[in-house]
């Protein structure tokens, strides 16, 4: 096995710290990541009237998107701090919530919701011992450190779809 090799299957290996997925989160929020966009500048180039669109027909608009990602940190902060009875599965209109007479002031309210979880998440975090990351999450099959590794992934997969319909 070359060196390459090696070093790629033990970073794959290695136990993430939370020092590193705060700063995840971090960049993620802030733009200083691969993509170079950060959720923070995106959401506030939006106007409520664009967030309220649906572009493709039976497909979701911007607002459902971030209330979406709003659901999954909900679910994140509520584990992180110990709430074993907060869940999401599909079609419970938690995770998509469906609003048939959605208004703009809507998108203000989800992206201040946005932005106050993901202060709270960091500030659990940095009180956390790194002994959480390795610990199932309640009611699931995976560690903290694959829910709050996913949640940087999915948010990044979603702002991809936010980009291209603004």
């Amino acid at each position: 096995m070359d060196s390459f090799t090696a070093f790629f299957i033990n970073a794959l290996s290695m136990q993430p710290t939370i020092s590193a997925l705060i700063r995840q989160l971090e960049d993620l929020y802030s733009g200083n990541n691969w993509v170079a966009v950060g959720t923070q500048d995106l959401l506030d180039g939006i106007d409520g009237a664009t967030a309220l669109q649906k572009k493709l027909e039976n497909r979701h608009s911007i607002l459902e998107i971030l209330q979406h990602l709003n659901a999954w940190r909900t679910f994140l902060l509520k584990r992180l701090q110990g709430d074993s009875v907060f869940t999401l599965s599909q079609n419970d209109g938690v995770e998509y919530p469906d609003h048939p007479s959605a208004r703009p002031e809507m998108w203000d309210e989800a992206r201040k919701n946005y932005h106050q979880l993901h202060v709270a998440i960091i500030d659990q975090l940095q009180r956390s011992p790194e002994s959480l990351l390795g610990q199932t999450v309640p009611q699931r099959t995976y560690n903290f450190a694959f829910l709050i590794n996913g949640v940087v992934q999915h948010d990044f997969y979603h702002l991809g779809q936010i980009s291209l319909l603004r």
